[in-house]
Parts: C-alpha cells; structure tokens; sequence
C-alpha cells in the first residue's frame, strides 16, 4: 500500500517552505525514538541553508508606535514557542453585508468572534468591514491565540491602540469567558525574553505555585479583559 515505505522506516521527515519566504520549516511526521512536537526553521542563503537562532523574530515586526488593531500572542509550534502578531483592520461599510476577510487565521473565526465581541462586550463590528492578518505569513490554528484575535479585532473597531509590550493568551468561547491555555509557564518565559512585560491571561490559569516572569492581569471573561487594556 501508498504507507509501505512509511512503515519500513524509523523516522519521517518532512521539509516545507513557501515560493515567496527564505524559510524553511524542518517536522518530524514519525519518530519511534524520540517526540514529533520539534520544529526546526532553516533560512536560504547564499551559502545554503542556515539554522535561524531566533524563531521569534520572524514574525514581530517589533514596531516602535502602537497601532489600533494590532495584538501579540505567543503560540506553540509543536514545543517551540513563537511571538506572533495578529493585525485587524475595520472600514466602515456602504454595503449591507459587511466584508469578512482573513490570512492566517479561520475565516469562520473572525465572523465567530465579531459576534461575541457584539453580543458579549457590547462592541458592534456590524457596520464595518473587517481585515484580520498574521504577520510574516504564519498560520495560526491553536485556540490559545483566541484572546489575542479578539483584543486586535476590538481594538480595530474602537480605533485605540492595545498597550505596548503586552502579550494576550487564553481561548475565548461563545459564552464569552476567558480559558486557560496549555504550557503557560513556557510561554510567558518567551514572552519575557522578547522584552514584554505584561500579559492577559485566564483568571482559571493556576500561577500560584511560580512567580511569572511578567506582569500577569487575570480576566475571567472577554468583557473583563478588554476593559483592562482598552480605556
């Protein structure tokens, strides 16, 4: 069968990358000697490929003015931690449909949130065409990106800039609460090296047996986390 060769072998490696990007992303399909969760990220050069030491920085444009529309998280790629920044856009609409648009995040999302943040936190999208964008073409599919997604769309809405160096983690749900997120610890440790100093996380998440490496603000519900960043 097609799997034959698969079966035969100890490891499966697969080597991926884009026409348009230099990178080049190294996973493990089948490993019988060890974890399939790593992540190697090669850049094309002159010289061939290299090992790019800051994963991170491939997609943080780390700008020095804050923009309305524009939210940080931290995302998990297999065990490596990446900062990724979530871009939002809103046009007010002449058109009685407004416009949903995405890259790098589910479409679906987009109209799903939009109609949390009205119902929920009070903030109408319906009036606006709406734009949401990952920078450096990553794709992001781990709900703990939620909350990030949700601040940026609001923050388009409302047209006010999110804080600066403040990093947003937690699933968000229909009901509009704030869920924990797995592997906390690992990303607010990546969060701290990359100079943020504060994050919004679920009031669920247990940070009582470590000190966070950053200011931490709790927030039961969307509504709640909002209001802390967005005056």
């Amino acid at each position: 069968g097609p799997m034959l060769l698969e079966h035969m072998v100890d490891g499966v490696l697969s080597f991926s990358g884009d026409d348009y990007s230099p990178y080049r992303m190294l996973r493990a399909a089948k490993n019988r000697f060890g974890s399939t969760d790593e992540l190697g990220v090669f850049e094309m050069g002159e010289k061939g490929l290299l090992p790019v030491k800051d994963v991170s920085g491939l997609y943080w444009n780390k700008a020095d003015e804050a923009v309305p529309g524009v939210a940080m998280t931290v995302v998990l790629e297999g065990t490596q931690p990446l900062v990724a920044e979530i871009q939002s856009l809103a046009v007010a609409t002449a058109f009685p449909y407004p416009r949903r648009t995405a890259r790098g995040v589910d479409l679906n999302k987009i109209q799903l949130f939009t109609a949390v943040l009205e119902k929920r936190c009070g903030i109408g999208c319906g009036l606006f065409d709406i734009y949401a964008n990952v920078a450096g073409g990553l794709a992001l599919r781990e709900p703990g990106a939620d909350l990030a997604l949700c601040a940026a769309l609001a923050s388009a809405v409302k047209d006010v800039p999110l804080p600066e160096k403040c990093a947003f983690m937690g699933e968000v749900g229909l009901a509009g609460e704030v869920r924990p997120v797995v592997r906390l610890a690992r990303r607010l440790q990546e969060a701290a090296r990359l100079g943020f100093t504060r994050a919004v996380v679920s009031s669920r998440e247990d940070l009582s047996t470590r000190e966070a490496p950053l200011e931490i603000v709790r927030a039961a519900t969307l509504k709640d986390a909002l209001k802390a960043v967005i005056k």
